[in-house]
C-alpha cells in the first residue's frame, strides 16, 4: 500500500453537474406541471445549487444556512420553502427580513410564529405520512395528523395566516409506493379541507 502524498488534504468528491442537470430537464419534461424543488440538505453544494437555480429549481431548506446558501447561488426568495416545522426565534427572524414567503407548519405553536410574519408569508401544513418500512420515518418529529388539519386549518384562517398548500415526508430510505399513494391521497384531502 502506498502512503498518501504528503499534500493530500483529505476526502473530496467529484460532482457530475451535467448529469443532475439532465435528470432536472427529464423530471420538467415528465411533469410539466411540478416544480421541484431541491432538498438541499441532501448534498449542500454551491455548484450544484447554482447549476438548479440557473435552470428554474426550487430549493427546500431547513434551516437559515440551507436558504441562504440557495439565495446566494441566485435562487429568488419566492424560489425557496423553509421547510422545517419548528421555528427558532432567529430562524422567525430571518423569515421576516429575507422576503421567502414559503414556510411550513403542524401545530398552533407554529401557526403563532408565522401570524406576526408579513402579510406575503405562504404558509404550508405538513402532514404526517409515514412509510413503516423507512429507514428513517419522520412521523414521530413532524407532521400534522389527519384529525388536525380542520382545527389547524381553523386556525390558520382565524390568525389571518394564508394556507397555501400542504407537504409531506414518508421518511429517508422509503421503499413502499403505497406511501407516497397515501400521502398523495391525504395531501388531497387536505385541499379539499382548505377550499
Amino acid at each position: 500500500v502506498a502512503a498518501a502524498p504528503r499534500d493530500y488534504a483529505g476526502p473530496f468528491y467529484v460532482v457530475d453537474v451535467g448529469a443532475a442537470e439532465r435528470l432536472y430537464d427529464a423530471w420538467v419534461a415528465a411533469l410539466p406541471r411540478v416544480r421541484p424543488h431541491y432538498a438541499v440538505k441532501c448534498f449542500p453544494d454551491a455548484g450544484l445549487c447554482r447549476a438548479l437555480a440557473a435552470r428554474g429549481c426550487g430549493f427546500d431548506c431547513a434551516s437559515e444556512a440551507e436558504a441562504r446558501l440557495a439565495l446566494a447561488c441566485g435562487a429568488a426568495p419566492r424560489d425557496v420553502v423553509f421547510a422545517n416545522p419548528c421555528k427558532r426565534p432567529s430562524d422567525v427572524a430571518f423569515l421576516a427580513g429575507s422576503g421567502v414567503p414559503w414556510t411550513t407548519f403542524d401545530c398552533c405553536d407554529e401557526l403563532a410564529k408565522l401570524a406576526g410574519l408579513p402579510g406575503a408569508t405562504r404558509a404550508v401544513l405538513r402532514l404526517r405520512c409515514d412509510d413503516p418500512t423507512s429507514r428513517l420515518p419522520f412521523g414521530p418529529k413532524y407532521g400534522a395528523l389527519e384529525d388536525e388539519v380542520p382545527g389547524l386549518l381553523a386556525a390558520a384562517r382565524a390568525a389571518g395566516v394564508a394556507v397555501a398548500g400542504v407537504s409531506f415526508h414518508v421518511g429517508s430510505g422509503a421503499r413502499s409506493p403505497a406511501a407516497f399513494a397515501a400521502a398523495i391521497a391525504a395531501a388531497r384531502r387536505a385541499f379539499d379541507a382548505n377550499a
